[in-house]
């Protein structure tokens, strides 16, 4: 079973300052080129991007642990332009299905308690909240923590 259906595709290093320009989209909270280079190429962590005309309009990142079978959901952007269009729901399903292959049972995530549309897109996919972080951002803004238990199918059921 294939997880990143075209048009997604694990990120390259070549996709950095593309990834840099969708951040820019959070400036309290994105990710550097560091960070960038890093989980490209030495995390546990999948970097995979949505294109729209050949051109990356979304991105998520995910990390893991499997000593704890944990994966966090780190970072999921769409570009203006392109929301509204089912492309953040479709990154977040290729999210859990890669993790889910390595053997996570679950995964986390943190928000803004003010970002509306994410908090549907997260519950809509059966995010439940699990804590809430007082000025987790700053300024007073509450964040949440939202957790989703996978379920594992295994790969050669007994019938």
């Amino acid at each position: 079973m294939t997880c990143l259906p075209e048009p997604m595709r694990f990120a390259t290093l070549d996709d950095i300052d593309t990834l840099l320009q969708l951040e820019t989209l959070f400036p309290e909270y994105r990710l550097g080129k560091q960070a960038f280079t890093f989980l490209l190429t030495r995390a546990h962590a999948y970097v995979v991007v949505y294109l729209a005309e050949e051109q990356i309009v979304g991105d998520i990142v995910i990390t893991y642990r499997l000593t704890r079978l944990q994966a966090r959901l780190y970072s999921l952007v769409v570009a203006p332009s392109h929301r509204g269009q089912g492309i953040a729901h479709a990154l977040l399903q290729a999210g859990e299905c890669l993790v889910k292959q390595q053997g996570c049972t679950e995964i986390t995530l943190e928000l803004r308690q003010d970002n509306e549309s994410a908090l549907r897109l997260y519950t809509g996919a059966n995010y439940r909240i699990s804590a809430q972080l007082a000025n987790y951002y700053g300024d007073n803004v509450m964040g949440l923590q939202m957790s989703k238990i996978l379920t594992i199918f295994p790969v050669n059921p007994l019938t």
